[in-house]
């Protein structure tokens, strides 16, 4: 665990742009509630918005993702998250 806890402390922390972005592309998706949606997420994950490690990106998508009920929500997020991810360089 000290080393998982070391990994994630020495991880470059994502641009709070992304995060506004990628707040806004679930907003867009699903409504008032993506705004909820993500900052639930974060706290499960025990993350800051202002300081979420690049390594904990992967874990954060998972967690958005499983909270669209909907197949095509799921499959637009899918789509739109890899274009920001690719626009800000970010790979999951």
């Amino acid at each position: 665990m000290a080393q998982n806890l070391a990994d994630i402390a020495a991880s470059p922390v994502i641009s709070t742009e992304f995060v506004r972005e990628m707040t806004q592309l679930v907003i867009d998706i699903m409504g008032p509630m993506g705004e909820i949606v993500v900052d639930d997420a974060v706290y499960d994950l025990g993350l800051e918005q202002n300081a979420i490690p690049e390594s904990s990106l992967n874990e954060l998508l998972t967690e958005i993702k499983a909270q669209f009920k909907r197949d095509d929500w799921r499959r637009e997020f899918e789509i739109q998250i890899r274009r920001l991810q690719d626009r800000f360089r970010l790979r999951a």
